[in-house]
């Protein structure tokens, strides 16, 4: 599969800043746009909180964030670089890679050193990818966890493999535990584990793992937000922990690895594009995305790589434009929900790729879809009411429950209030 760098045609060179220091170069890098990230092809920048420089001989990353969580995230890297730093696990060496804090103008970076690819990255790009053991994985998991850590930020995309040294990063959202024998994991943990670590290794393999190693679970969280929704809309009346397992069953499956590898063309990988949506659009729309690619790839793969192939086009277009993503991606959207409600999905077309915008809107594969043309040209309650019966349909798909769909007005206003932005 391609990176976004190629679909995109852009320089894949990290270039050289001028400046007097690293605060400077900073500054310079933020006032235009020749250094975005396009490295990464499931880190689509919507916020445009991310930058990449060469400054005296060395590539660096930088996130614009806020102080409270970049002090938070400092405090966690600095402890697991003092616990875990060149430690050895089988034949490679372990390094945590230790950003810096900039406060310059009243805004927060961090930086680090860019190290290369992650190898999520290079599973893009068909590398000959070099891995470590499926054996290593759950040394180095078992070595974080003997000495306190829970480094829920442990995925191919914080993972870089050079020259026997892995390296680690992103370490805001780990967990320490002073006393290391009270260390664990719940399932939640292990399930974004497990989903992330299949797309190189064999998700089977991965499992028999846990089975065997020493790992201790923790009791579950209390429900989240997301799993309250999903219940709500997928109308689950089930207790917490077979509530857990059934939303759990579904999104390890609508967010698995591809069937098939598509070597000539680009598409955010299921994963990604669903933290994407979740980033771009409320819960409600997270929730409604991952039933929808649930029922899909149940019914057709090919079609929904389709429909993930142009939601890819058409968000990394807008994106390299800097223009606004949610309108247009919200469009596709609702394309999905409409593709996944439907009978026989065998026979729609969906379109191979974004084009100018004029053309999209007059599309005839883009204009077949009712749900879209409601949303576009009629009225507020017209749209309301055929996204009801859509709606009513993709749960009916999912669950077989025919019951009346709740808060679709509220669902209505929030898909409307991107249109009206124009």
């Amino acid at each position: 599969m391609k990176r976004l760098c190629d679909e995109l045609n852009v320089d894949k060179s990290i270039k050289k800043v001028n400046a007097t220091s690293i605060e400077d170069a900073i500054i310079k890098t933020y006032s235009c746009n020749e250094y975005n990230f396009y490295l990464n092809s499931e880190l689509i920048d919507v916020n445009n909180r991310f930058r990449i420089f060469n400054f005296n001989g060395i590539d660096y990353i930088c996130k614009k964030s806020n102080l409270k969580d970049t002090k938070n995230e400092i405090k966690l890297a600095s402890k697991a670089q003092s616990l875990i730093d060149n430690t050895k696990v089988d034949n490679y060496t372990v390094k945590v890679i230790m950003p810096k804090v900039f406060e310059i103008d009243g805004d927060c970076y961090i930086v680090t050193e860019f190290k290369g690819d992650s190898l999520q990255e290079l599973s893009y790009h068909n590398a000959n990818t070099k891995l470590f053991t499926e054996e290593t994985l759950f040394n180095i998991l078992d070595r974080l966890m003997k000495v306190g850590i829970v480094y829920r930020g442990f995925l191919p995309r914080n993972t870089i493999l050079k020259d026997n040294v892995i390296y680690l990063l992103d370490w805001e959202d780990t967990i320490l535990f002073p006393n290391v024998n009270e260390t664990g994991i719940n399932i939640l943990w292990l399930t974004n584990f497990l989903l992330n670590w299949s797309y190189l290794y064999d998700a089977s393999i991965l499992k028999n793992k846990i089975k065997t190693s020493n790992i201790t679970f923790k009791e579950e969280p209390d429900l989240l937000k997301y799993e309250i929704k999903f219940a709500s809309w997928a109308k689950l009346s089930l207790h917490k922990k077979r509530l857990r397992k059934k939303i759990i069953d579904t999104v390890l499956f609508a967010e698995k690895k591809l069937s098939h590898n598509y070597k000539e063309e680009f598409a955010i990988m299921p994963n990604g594009m669903a933290h994407l949506v979740s980033d771009l659009f409320n819960s409600d729309i997270d929730v409604l995305f991952d039933i929808s690619s649930f029922v899909i790839r149940q019914n057709n793969e090919e079609k929904y790589y389709e429909a993930i192939r142009f939601l890819s086009s058409l968000i990394i277009k807008q994106y390299y434009d800097h223009k606004n993503i949610h309108k247009y991606a919200l469009i596709i959207i609702l394309m999905i929900f409409e593709l996944a409600s439907k009978e026989n999905i065998n026979s729609i077309t969906i379109p191979k790729k974004f084009i100018s915008e004029d053309e999209f809107i007059n599309n005839k594969s883009i204009m077949s879809f009712k749900l879209v043309k409601e949303y576009l040209y009629k009225s507020h309650k017209s749209f309301e009411k055929q996204l009801e019966i859509t709606i009513g349909n993709l749960i009916k798909n999912y669950n077989g429950t025919t019951v009346k769909t709740e808060n679709i007005s509220d669902l209505a206003n929030y898909l409307l209030s991107f249109k009206e932005e124009d």
